[in-house]
C-alpha cells in the first residue's frame, strides 16, 4: 500500500494504493499517525478531508477497521475504496455504518467517485497521481482496468 496527499482549494484528498496484499502494521500506522496529525493541524472536523482507495483486493483487517473508527469518532468524512472484489466492497459496507460518508465504487464508476469526492475537476491530476504511485507495489491491476474504461 502507498499513499499521497492531494490538495485543491477546496479539499485535502488522500490517494491510496493498495496491491493484493493488506498494509502492514507499520504502514497502517504511519496512515493513522498522518491522519491524528493532519486533524490535529486543520481541526475543522474533517470538513476538507476526502480519501480515494483503489485496492486490487488488500483491504483492512479488524484492528485496522478500529483504529478507523476511533479516528472519525462518529464524525463524516466523504471517502471512496475503488475496487471490483467483492470482499473489498463487503468490508466498505460495513464501515459505512461507522462513518456514513464512506462509499464503494467499482472501476467503471471512477468518475462517480470523484465527483463524489469533490475533485471532479481535478481527474486527470488524482489520475497522474495514482499512476506515479503504482511503481511502489508492483503495478495494480484495478488501475489498469480503470485506464482501460476511461480510454474506451
Amino acid at each position: 500500500m502507498v499513499f499521497e496527499r492531494f490538495s485543491t482549494k477546496e479539499v485535502d484528498l488522500f490517494c491510496f494504493l493498495h496491491s493484493k496484499e493488506a498494509p502492514t502494521e507499520a504502514e497502517w500506522a504511519k496512515v493513522i499517525r498522518v491522519y491524528q496529525d493532519y486533524d490535529a493541524s486543520t481541526r475543522d472536523g474533517l470538513k476538507r478531508f476526502r480519501c480515494l482507495a483503489v485496492s486490487d483486493g488488500g483491504g483492512l483487517n479488524a484492528e485496522m477497521r478500529g483504529d478507523l473508527k476511533k479516528f472519525f469518532a462518529g464524525r463524516i468524512a466523504k471517502s471512496v475504496i475503488v475496487s471490483d472484489s467483492s470482499v473489498i466492497r463487503g468490508m466498505v459496507t460495513a464501515a459505512s455504518w461507522f462513518n456514513p460518508g464512506m462509499r464503494a465504487h467499482g472501476t467503471k464508476e471512477m468518475g462517480q467517485a470523484l465527483h463524489y469526492l469533490d475533485v471532479q475537476n481535478e481527474q486527470g491530476l488524482v489520475m497522474a497521481l495514482l499512476a506515479s504511485m503504482q511503481d511502489d507495489i508492483g503495478g495494480s491491476a484495478t488501475l489498469r482496468n480503470i485506464k482501460a474504461i476511461r480510454a474506451a
